[in-house]
């Protein structure tokens, strides 16, 4: 699932990722786009702080990571961070 605000060209997606019909999802990639140059760039240092406060909330149940990348859609260039959430392993 993906969406986008007109107004202020701000994006979200959502997918689970299942591994059979019937068992509950095995991540899920929650994305969020930002028109480029909106905001500053999210540097790698502002990616792990994010990902600790994501894992400092969700553990031990789950464990998070980051991705942030650029791509071009036809709306524009967009600045992406992608956090890909999982069950952790005890």
């Amino acid at each position: 699932m993906i969406g986008f605000a007109p107004s202020t060209g701000f994006g979200f997606s959502l997918q689970p990722l299942y591994e059979n019909d019937t068992g509950p999802p095995r991540m899920i990639i929650i994305g969020n786009y930002i028109p480029s140059g909106q905001f500053p760039r999210i540097t790698s240092e502002l990616k792990k702080d994010m990902e600790t406060v994501a894992n400092n909330a969700l553990a031990p149940t789950y464990k998070v990571n980051a991705n942030t990348t650029t791509v071009a859609m036809s709306m524009g260039t967009y600045d992406v961070i992608e956090f890909m959430v999982t069950k952790a392993v005890c």
